[in-house]
């Protein structure tokens, strides 16, 4: 049933057609297995009480760097609402490293999510039912939450039902369009459900959560949990790295998940020897191990004066790093976030146009960054073919956004900065 108010596509992709119906098929299998796991039907729903008591929380959330970090503040939110209560965070387990640390949560469990899209709905499913045998608590999680807005493609929902949460809350099926194509019958999973349909930062979809179970959040500003060891491992990569402290650093992130969010490198190049030449500062390169070549490539552009330090940090070492540094330019991607959280400037180079669909996954109205000093630089329009939104193979509408203006971007950012 389409929520009241909303407007619905009036035509579907015939691929976004075939593709809900074996979702919604398979989501049922999937829900049948986890009855058989579970030896017997969970009740759903409970009474209507909005605050539960302090008891056993499990906070489920599959995704990716950015993802992770701006839910940090709901993780705050979650423990001022439940102080008393034990709070389990599952995340994938390539970011273990980024949550370990947390303060509010009493322990974290690493899910093994990665696997190809195709094998997806065959093989998570599968892994899901393993880690919900192993874990075998003795008492029943009185409260699960998986507070993804977007679409579930790594069966959050599914695992948080085979975790036996007696509540699980989540949001509906129907908060956006493309969730309710791809995730047709996932409501089945959850006793509780969040409509959530409109259309505002992640911050604000994690905090409706709280909201719900009727606390009142404020911020929810992204935090980052470092320890003294991470930032003795950067300081002695910066001294290994022959990188002079003493000097203004400034971290540019060339890479992103996606070929059409980079903006080009010559582009970072010409940034990047300016940079050195007007604010006298040393260029850090940063990046996961998939960077390190578009690193080397950058840092031989660049010069002397540039130091390339992809693959050789962890997530929660890049965050020490990004304390060391004056300012950080990069594409939508996780290193924004990490320097966001930071505390840092940032400057985020955005392929997706001005006026383009605010509901999309590239959109910053729902993933810019949230830092003291910032600003998102987009093309004015989409470049044809595209439309509302970037759909290239390639770098193609981030094009739009010229050197001139990251420039003026810097000088009006980092005066924001100064004066903090």
């Amino acid at each position: 049933m389409p929520i009241e108010g909303r407007e619905q596509p009036s035509k579907v992709p015939f691929a976004w057609m075939i593709s809900s119906v074996v979702i919604q098929i398979h989501a049922v299998v999937c829900l049948f297995v986890g009855e058989l796991l579970a030896k017997r039907r969970i009740e759903s729903p409970l009474p209507e009480t909005q605050k539960l008591p302090d008891d056993h929380i499990v906070v489920v959330r599959l995704d990716e760097i950015g993802d992770i970090v701006l839910m940090t503040g709901f993780l705050k939110e979650l423990r001022k609402l439940y102080p008393a209560a034990r709070i389990t965070l599952v995340v994938k387990d390539a970011l273990l490293n980024l949550v370990e640390r947390c303060p509010h949560v009493d322990e974290v469990i690493p899910f093994a999510a990665h696997c190809s899209r195709v094998l997806r709905p065959f093989v998570l499913p599968f892994r899901a039912a393993k880690m919900s045998r192993k874990l075998a608590w003795e008492k029943r999680p009185t409260l699960g939450i998986q507070p993804r807005w977007d679409t579930d493609s790594s069966y959050a929902g599914l695992l948080l039902y085979l975790l036996r949460a007696r509540r699980r809350i989540g949001f509906s099926e129907q908060a956006n369009r493309r969730k309710s194509y791809f995730n047709k019958g996932f409501d089945r999973f959850y006793t509780d459900l969040v409509d959530g349909n409109e259309v505002k930062h992640e911050i604000e979809h994690n905090l409706d959560v709280i909201r719900y179970l009727g606390g009142d959040p404020s911020n929810g500003k992204p935090e980052s949990w470092i320890t003294e060891e991470d930032i003795h491992a950067v300081e002695l990569l910066l001294k290994n790295s022959n990188v002079p402290t003493a000097k203004s650093l400034i971290a540019i992130a060339p890479g992103a998940g996606h070929p059409r969010r980079m903006w080009p490198l010559d582009h970072y190049s010409r940034i990047g020897v300016w940079l050195s030449q007007q604010f006298d500062a040393d260029i850090i390169i940063v990046g996961g191990l998939r960077d390190v070549r578009l690193g080397d490539m950058l840092a031989s552009r660049i010069g002397t004066r540039s130091h390339n330090l992809s693959g050789r940090t962890s997530l929660r070492e890049t965050c020490a790093l990004f304390k060391k540094c004056r300012l950080f330019i990069g594409n939508d991607s996780g290193p924004l976030h990490l320097a966001a959280a930071s505390g840092i400037p940032v400057i985020e180079i955005s392929c997706h146009p001005e006026h383009g669909d605010e509901s999309d996954v590239q959109s910053p109205v729902r993933f810019g960054p949230r830092s003291a000093a910032s600003a998102v630089l987009q093309p004015a329009q989409v470049s044809a073919p595209c439309r509302e939104r970037c759909s290239s193979s390639h770098a193609h509408c981030i094009n739009g956004v010229t050197v001139e203006r990251v420039k003026e971007a810097v000088k009006r950012v980092l005066a924001q900065g100064d004066q903090k």
